[in-house]
């Protein structure tokens, strides 16, 4: 049987996030973010994430003295760590579509292989938002269930607040709610101490039906214009509207290493992990710097990646 391991990990924007459709859309907004079709909510796909993580853990690798050969669609060498985790196309980055002329030949040729770790969707588990008790991050029961978090699901006009805040109203926004207590006594923390001592005191339940429209309704959306490279000034006719994701919004995706064949054991060529999860996590650990998604020269991307206690 397979070595087959699922690991839940937790992602925070530590600034404003734009993972974008890639065109124009005749929306509120000329960018939108990428979303959810069915719930409508934001999510980060499985292939943005794996994508940085790839590059980034080429660059960790390059610092051991091997060059920028293993990340994207480029020449793969098809034997170290970074290319056992995330597949290749082969050698020279072909995929193999000519058949070889001889059998051989056909040997000799490293063939496409599937990676060692499956990126899944990061789905949206807490948003922030602007109300009168301070910076509150909302969320609905589905969310929480997702992380082993058990919370009930409020009425419409409700929502169930874990800080001590007696006015007996809450406003998300534009929305006016009446506020009941909620109790986490039997919560335990998905994220780490770090997280869960800021944002456990500020969480805000509120119905499931109602979560993405409060979301969707305080996203952060920003104005830019491109600039005339002979002039240095505005261009004209291309002003543009862009929406992302808050800072301190959180995310939760699984990661599945499925050990299908032998792992390269470390080494100078092959780089300094033990196993295709290692390669993943130190991958994205590197987001915290350079970032994910679009707008990056302009202040965008950088996130926060953390792994759960436990995997299973």
């Amino acid at each position: 049987m397979r070595d087959i391991k699922t690991l839940r990990a937790y992602m925070m924007t530590l600034d404003p996030l734009h993972v974008g459709t890639g065109a124009y859309r005749l929306s509120r907004v000329d960018l939108p973010v990428l979303r959810d079709s069915g719930t409508g909510l934001p999510k980060v796909p499985g292939t943005s994430l794996s994508g940085v993580a790839r590059a980034y853990a080429a660059m960790i690798k390059t610092v051991a003295g091997q060059p920028v050969r293993c990340a994207g669609q480029g020449k793969h060498c098809g034997t170290c760590q970074v290319c056992a985790t995330f597949g290749t196309l082969g050698a020279e980055g072909e995929e193999n579509a000519t058949p070889p002329k001889t059998a051989e030949a056909d040997q000799e040729k490293p063939k496409a292989r599937a990676g060692m770790v499956s990126f899944f969707d990061a789905r949206l588990m807490l948003f922030p938002v602007a109300s009168m008790a301070g910076a509150v991050w909302v969320t609905s029961s589905a969310a929480l269930a997702e992380a082993g978090v058990p919370a009930p699901n409020p009425e419409r006009g409700e929502v169930l607040f874990t800080g001590d805040w007696g006015a007996g109203v809450l406003n998300l926004g534009w929305l006016l709610l009446k506020t009941k207590k909620l109790d986490t006594a039997a919560w335990r923390s998905p994220w780490p101490t770090p997280w869960w001592g800021v944002i456990g005191k500020h969480i805000a339940v509120v119905n499931d039906a109602l979560f993405s429209s409060i979301v969707d309704r305080n996203m952060e959306v920003r104005t830019s214009v491109s600039i005339d490279p002979e002039t240095g000034a505005a261009k004209s006719g291309f002003l543009f509207t862009y929406e992302a994701v808050p800072r301190s919004a959180v995310f939760a995706f699984d990661l599945v290493e499925n050990i299908y064949r032998a792992f390269p054991p470390p080494g100078p060529s092959a780089g300094p992990w033990e196993s295709p999860l290692e390669v993943a996590l130190a991958g994205l650990a590197l987001a915290d710097r350079l970032g994910v998604g679009g707008m990056g020269t302009r202040g965008f991307g950088r996130v926060q990646v953390v792994q759960s206690a436990k995997a299973a």
